[in-house]
């Protein structure tokens, strides 16, 4: 799930793309399904790609019924760059790779970020293709030393984590 460029004006799907046939194959190898789920603004850029790979899914805004957040549940790992899709994840208690391919041009041209990048991601950062994929290996054979980082910063983004936030806030609105 990564984040979107300059508000769609960049097309940094190509990044994506021209990796999909290694993505797909190391998926076989290591049994495992890929899930891609673009910013609406880069859709556009795969729309052509979903029949060529039998390990990888694209998931379009309009194939889901809800929202990603239905799909989040069924997943092993979360791979990201910048997106706050993260902190959200910490509620399944997974792992979370981060693939922040681009950070020195994407916080210099595109957006500032609204913390220190290295201190507040719970999980192995990744500069390239290969890395990631020994990564994934790495988590998909047990191994994980983020469970406290993301506990950590889990504590930290949610004061509440009893599943009653919706209440909370009924209750709160009920009462104004």
């Amino acid at each position: 799930m990564p984040t979107h460029r300059k508000e769609g004006k960049v097309n940094f799907s190509k990044f994506l793309i021209n990796e999909l046939q290694t993505i797909n194959n190391n998926m076989i190898k290591m049994n495992a399904i890929f899930l891609i789920k673009l910013h609406f603004y880069h859709q556009k850029d795969i729309d052509n790609q979903q029949q060529q790979f039998s390990n990888i899914i694209f998931i379009k805004d309009y194939d889901i019924q809800q929202d990603i957040y239905s799909v989040l549940a069924f997943t092993d790992l979360l791979i990201t760059d910048y997106s706050s899709i993260f902190f959200d994840y910490l509620f399944t208690q997974k792992p979370i790779l981060f693939f922040p391919f681009d950070k020195k041009d994407y916080v210099t041209t595109d957006r500032e970020l609204y913390f220190e990048y290295d201190n507040i991601i719970p999980g192995p950062q990744v500069l390239n293709w290969k890395e990631m994929y020994s990564v994934i290996e790495t988590i998909f054979h047990g191994k994980d030393d983020y469970i406290n980082k993301r506990k950590e910063i889990h504590d930290k983004f949610n004061k509440y984590q009893d599943g009653k936030n919706c209440e909370r806030l009924t209750n709160y609105i009920k009462n104004l």
